[in-house]
C-alpha cells in the first residue's frame, strides 16, 4: 500500500478554521493530565528517596510491582516459600515449618553455612528452647552489630548467609525484625540504590510453637521445650521488653544515627 503525503501551502493552511472553543478545552484538559501525572511523579519519587522501604500507597503499587526494588514481590527466593500472609510480608517471603525442618535435616551442617536462624523472642522464651543453632535477637537496635559488624571478616562470613527470622507464632516480632533489616540495609546502601546486601529474607511461618509442635523436637530443637511468652511463671520480665506490642514503633534510631561514618568506613562492603 502506498501512503500519499499531501503538503499544505501557507494558503491552505490559513484556510484552516480557528481553533474552536471546544478544541480549546480539550487542550486544557490535556494539559491538566500531564500536570497531574507529573505531580504524582515526583511525590512518588520524593517518597521512595525518603523512605524506600515504606509500603506504596495504592495507585503506586502496580506501577512499581515489577520495579528493580527487591521486595516480597519482585525477590527471586532460592526456597520454596508461601503466598503473603500479612500486608507486611514486604521485604521477605515466609517457609513453612515442614519444609525448614526437611531442610535442615537434608543439608546437615551445610545448613548453617548458607542460612542463619534468628530467633526474635525474648531470652527466657529462648533459653526454653529454639531451634537447633538459632541465635538470639529481640532488640532491633542490635541488628547492625550483628549484620553489619566492623570487623570485615565477621562481616563477610554473616553476609554469605541468608536470614530466617522467627518468634512465637511469627505475627509480629519476627516479621518487624526482618523488615527492620531490610530497612538498615536500605540506609547503609541508600546511595548504591537499589542495591542491597541481604537480598534474601525469609520468616518462618506461623513461628517456634508451630515448628515445635509439628518437628522432631528432640531432633531440631535445643533444648527440646517451648516456654510461651505469656508464661505466669515470666511475667515479670516480660514487662521489661515491648517489642511484641502491635503498636511498638519498629521505625528505630538507624538513620539518626553516623551512618555515613558507618559506610565510609566499611565502604569496601559495598
Amino acid at each position: 500500500m502506498i501512503y500519499r503525503i499531501h503538503h499544505h501551502s501557507k494558503s491552505s493552511q490559513s484556510s484552516l478554521p480557528a481553533e474552536s472553543p471546544v478544541s480549546r478545552k480539550c487542550s486544557r484538559n490535556e494539559e491538566k493530565k500531564c500536570s497531574r501525572k507529573r505531580r504524582l511523579r515526583s511525590s512518588l519519587t520524593q517518597e521512595m528517596l525518603e523512605n524506600p522501604t515504606k509500603r506504596l500507597r495504592p495507585q503506586f503499587q502496580r506501577a512499581f510491582s515489577t520495579g528493580s526494588s527487591p521486595d516480597a514481590t519482585t525477590t527471586k527466593y532460592s526456597l520454596k516459600v508461601v503466598n503473603r500472609i500479612r500486608s507486611t510480608d514486604i521485604a521477605f517471603g515466609r517457609i513453612d515449618s515442614k519444609y525448614l525442618a526437611d531442610l535442615i535435616n537434608k543439608m546437615g551442617d551445610e545448613f548453617y553455612e548458607q542460612y542463619i536462624l534468628i530467633d526474635c523472642r525474648y531470652p527466657f522464651e529462648y533459653n526454653g528452647g529454639h531451634i537447633k543453632g538459632a541465635i538470639n535477637l529481640y532488640d532491633p537496635e542490635l541488628l547492625r552489630s550483628t549484620f553489619y559488624p566492623k570487623n570485615e571478616s565477621t562481616f563477610q562470613n554473616i553476609h554469605a548467609k541468608k536470614p530466617i527470622f522467627y518468634c512465637e507464632f511469627s505475627s509480629v516480632r519476627g516479621p518487624n525484625m526482618a523488615n527492620a533489616l531490610r530497612e538498615l540495609d536500605r540506609e547503609l546502601n541508600h546511595d548504591n540504590y537499589p542495591h542491597i546486601d541481604y537480598t534474601e529474607i525469609y520468616v518462618l511461618s506461623e513461628g517456634y510453637r508451630h515448628f515445635y509442635e509439628n518437628s522432631n523436637v528432640q531432633t531440631f530443637c535445643e533444648p527440646a521445650s517451648y516456654i510461651p511468652m505469656s508464661c505466669e511463671k515470666y511475667l515479670k520480665e516480660l514487662r521489661k521488653y515491648p517489642f511484641h506490642k502491635k503498636n511498638e514503633c519498629f521505625r528505630f534510631s538507624i538513620r539518626f544515627r553516623s551512618t555515613q561514618a558507618f559506610v565510609r568506613a566499611h565502604s569496601t562492603n559495598f
